[in-house]
């Protein structure tokens, strides 16, 4: 369970994927339907970089989270996923008041 009702990823090819910082820690988590997903994260913060299967690595598919990358604005949503556990307010959020700062 995230800490929020939204959580944003890209998938990426993790032959693409270069990491710039030390090794993430990792968290094996069984999902719903009963597979392994690795969860990767940053063992100081716990920040969430990535998930992805537990099988060999070398051709996986890595979901990366998107708050920690910095192109994160260039990366627009294309589908909703998960929807059957979203809060009947989310139809709403263009109808809020918004505050562009703290």
């Amino acid at each position: 369970m995230a800490s929020s009702p939204f959580r944003s990823t890209v998938f990426c090819n993790e032959n693409n994927f270069q990491l710039l910082a030390e090794a993430p820690a990792i968290y094996v988590k069984v999902a719903e339907s009963g597979r392994q997903r690795q969860q990767a994260f940053c063992d100081k913060c716990g920040t969430h970089i990535y998930a992805t299967t537990v099988e060999a690595p070398g051709s996986r598919i890595l979901g990366l989270r998107v708050g920690p990358i910095a192109q994160r604005d260039q990366l627009i949503p294309k589908r909703q996923l998960w929807t059957r556990s979203a809060q009947p307010w989310i139809a709403h959020l263009d109808e809020l008041e918004t505050v562009q700062t703290q």
